[in-house]
């Protein structure tokens, strides 16, 4: 009888062959991504930086001409959500986009 039947040790061994093989492998990963990196920083940079910087001065008074404004945090939105003309414009908008875009 076996007295070492259930121990077992295994010895792994690379060889520089299976290296390499390995370092392939891992540029086949990435290659995608290296080919996307500069289409997703032009995306960031036209489309990602105007929304943050228009989100900005929504938060601000800020006529872009004069030097000085002030940070009026929501101030412009609880504003324009009481505004009646804001209101007749959306629902003009949605009357208008629930009559033509059907045709």
């Amino acid at each position: 009888m076996n007295k070492d039947r259930g121990l077992s040790t295994k010895v792994s061994v690379t060889t520089p062959g299976a290296l390499r093989t390995s370092a392939r492998l891992d540029m086949r990963v990435l290659e995608p991504y290296l080919y996307l990196t500069p289409a997703l920083l032009i995306f960031g940079v036209f489309m990602f930086a105007p929304l943050i910087f228009a989100f900005y001065l929504a938060l601000t008074d800020w006529d872009l001409i004069s030097s000085n404004y002030d940070i009026v945090w929501f101030e412009n939105f609880v504003r324009l959500a009481t505004d009646d003309r804001f209101a007749r414009a959306v629902k003009n908008t949605v009357y208008f986009s629930m009559v033509t875009v059907p045709v």
